[in-house]
């Protein structure tokens, strides 16, 4: 093996050690950011339940009413249309 030949070959081997762990540092970034997203995520929607839950709640009941009240009407509608 000539001396080109050794240098070619340790910088392969280096290659592939240095991909290996930086596919492993980016394996355990991936899980720190999967945890830190989850974190979030539940820090976020805690936030909105404690906040704005007693204002939201109502403006979605009244909503829902509205819709029912609209859908009740269409079906008698059309139930008086065909009687």
């Amino acid at each position: 093996m000539t001396e080109k030949d050794k240098k070619n070959s340790i910088i392969e081997l280096t290659d592939i050690v240095e991909q290996d762990s930086t596919n492993e540092s980016k394996h355990e970034i991936n899980k720190s950011f999967d945890l830190n997203d989850r974190v979030f995520k539940a820090a976020i929607e805690k936030i909105i339940k404690e906040k704005f839950a007693q204002k939201i709640e109502p403006i979605f009941f009244e909503i829902v009413e509205k819709v029912v009240k609209k859908e009740i009407a269409k079906v008698k509608k059309e139930l008086l249309k065909k009687f």
